[in-house]
């Protein structure tokens, strides 16, 4: 069985990012998605998680799977490239000083607190396995901005890996293929 969180993708500053709740991996995780933290509103889209699941659980048939999924489509890594849709950078404050970042950390420590995840009566113990990173376009746009992207995209994956408390957790990083 695969569980998913998936968290409520907002713009920086604002205070809804990181709500979220656990139920089976479905469709309609993708763009358009959103949540109160009480009920999931689906999309018509779905994100990469749905062919990783697959995979894993061919893998390992006998194992209960959970996913966390904080995504907000357009974010950069660098705050000169961030525009409308949001910045990764940690030390990026904008306006009211919460960033993409600040909802990572709320989406796992909300995800992370719960106990019975599929509801039946048990307590569930997550063991943190792996980060999927699909992201980068915006960080393109500028090559001043593109020749970071490499520091910054390792500064922010060790960050991550220190949430999980997980020094060498392994990070895929998802690449649009060129057409």
């Amino acid at each position: 069985m695969v569980h998913k969180n998936h968290n409520n993708p907002v713009r920086d500053d604002k205070t809804t990012g990181g709500m979220g709740l656990w139920e089976e991996l479905k469709p309609g995780h993708g763009t358009g998605f959103s949540t109160d933290g009480n009920e999931n509103n689906l999309s018509a889209r779905f994100g990469v998680e749905l062919s990783f699941a697959r995979k894993l659980q061919e893998i390992y048939p006998n194992k209960d799977i959970a996913l966390i999924k904080y995504s907000r489509g357009g974010t950069s890594i660098d705050s000169l490239a961030a525009e409308d849709f949001g910045c990764w950078e940690p030390d990026y404050r904008g306006e009211k000083g919460i960033n993409q970042y600040d909802h990572f950390l709320k989406t796992v420590r909300n995800a992370m607190d719960v106990k019975d995840i599929d509801g039946d009566g048990r307590e569930e113990h997550l063991v943190p396995s792996g980060i999927i990173w699909m992201q980068g376009e915006s960080d393109a746009h500028v090559e001043a901005i593109a020749k970071s992207y490499y520091q910054n995209l390792k500064r922010l994956m060790d960050l991550m890996r220190a949430t999980f408390r997980v020094d060498d957790l392994p990070v895929v990083i998802g690449k649009i293929s060129d057409s």
